[in-house]
């Protein structure tokens, strides 16, 4: 008897400890909810570079908040290859969507098509799709080093023309090096970002130290970088769940993305001029 009770306390404990971490984890954030608030952010990130002037209040507030965006979908790459069911349809599908959104993303930024000025720009699902490939890399690719960091390193340098840069893919590889480990992620993402806006915060006192004068709008078009900080907050709250909408919710992003670029820049066209 004495057995049976030890035995069914222990079930006990276990079954608490269970029932609080799925407590624990409806409380948090799902990954469709993380990439919502993602969606938000870039629009608004995007009304401020297409309609506002740079150094205005709201400019810097609406692309404070549009530095939500890159670290979350990034974030949610290393995710996705891990949890994929097939990484090539995964490579396929950003692939086809960075293609899509080529001509909207210069249309809607640079105000034309593509030609000889601009046709290097490439967007954010560019940099998505370079960071799949660094990861495919890094796991797909056995025994051979030096291999592994040439092909490594081709990506980065063709990710230096497009949305989010080289930063991009690296948050990409450091969130899947880091995995299983949040806190570890945490850290490397705020060395990253400290490394990549420092520059940016410290330019005017670089510029008085050489005896330059000093220009106020070089730090303020910078500091609105403050908010990359944001997003390792929100995901923190991750709670490892797919969320409402369930797989068809991912379309939600590639489709949503060309078709607010291509919106913005109609607008800015035929409303504004």
């Amino acid at each position: 008897m004495h057995g049976c009770s030890l035995l069914g306390k222990r079930a006990m404990r276990r079954y608490t400890g269970c029932m609080e971490t799925i407590k624990a984890q409806e409380g948090g954030l799902s990954a469709n909810m993380l990439k919502l608030v993602a969606i938000v952010a870039m629009t608004l990130d995007h009304i401020a570079l297409v309609f506002l002037t740079a150094g205005e209040p709201l400019y810097i507030v609406f692309r404070t908040v549009g530095r939500i965006t890159g670290p979350v979908m990034f974030y949610f790459v290393a995710e996705g290859y891990h949890k994929t069911h097939n990484v090539n349809r995964y490579t396929l599908r950003l692939a086809v969507f960075a293609a899509v959104s080529y001509v909207p993303f210069i249309f809607c930024f640079k105000g034309s098509l593509p030609n000889a000025d601009n046709f290097w720009n490439y967007n954010v699902v560019f940099t998505l799709f370079l960071g799949l490939l660094a990861l495919r890399v890094r796991h797909e690719i056995k025994g051979k080093l030096p291999l592994k960091v040439l092909l490594t390193a081709l990506l980065l340098i063709l990710s230096v023309t497009s949305d989010w840069y080289y930063i991009g893919v690296l948050f990409i590889l450091m969130f899947d090096m880091c995995r299983g480990d949040f806190k570890k992620q945490a850290l490397g993402y705020c060395l990253l970002t400290l490394a990549y806006i420092l520059p940016g915060l410290t330019g005017p006192a670089r510029m008085l130290m050489t005896g330059q004068p000093f220009d106020v709008t070089v730090f303020i078009s910078n500091v609105y970088r403050l908010g990359m900080f944001i997003p390792i907050v929100l995901l923190s709250r991750y709670n490892g769940r797919l969320g409402r909408g369930g797989t068809a919710a991912k379309w939600s992003f590639y489709i949503f993305y060309p078709a607010h670029l291509l919106i913005l820049g109609l607008i800015h066209l035929y409303v504004v001029g």
